[in-house]
């Protein structure tokens, strides 16, 4: 009867192991997943921030040429102030 006892015990701790290792390898699948929309989220956030940093340069070369062509019809008007 007691050895009976500890089978039950020992298939019961072997249930409760098993619920454990399916929750376990549930959790890891959960993190990976996790971790891949995680390094997409970082990439795409780096192509952002490229894409940016091109919109921003062209519209600097933008601006520039714009005040480039504005002031050229002053170009002989507007002369230095001298420095003093």
């Amino acid at each position: 009867a007691q050895s009976e006892s500890a089978a039950a015990g020992s298939a019961s701790a072997a249930a409760a192991s098993a619920t454990a290792s399916a929750n376990s390898q549930k959790a890891a699948k959960t993190s990976e997943t996790n971790a891949k929309t995680s390094e997409t989220a970082a990439a795409n956030s780096a192509k952002a921030s490229a894409a940016s940093q091109t919109a921003a340069k062209a519209s600097e070369d933008a601006a520039r040429e714009y005040a480039s062509q504005a002031a050229e019809p002053y170009k002989y008007v507007l002369q230095p102030l001298p420095d003093v």
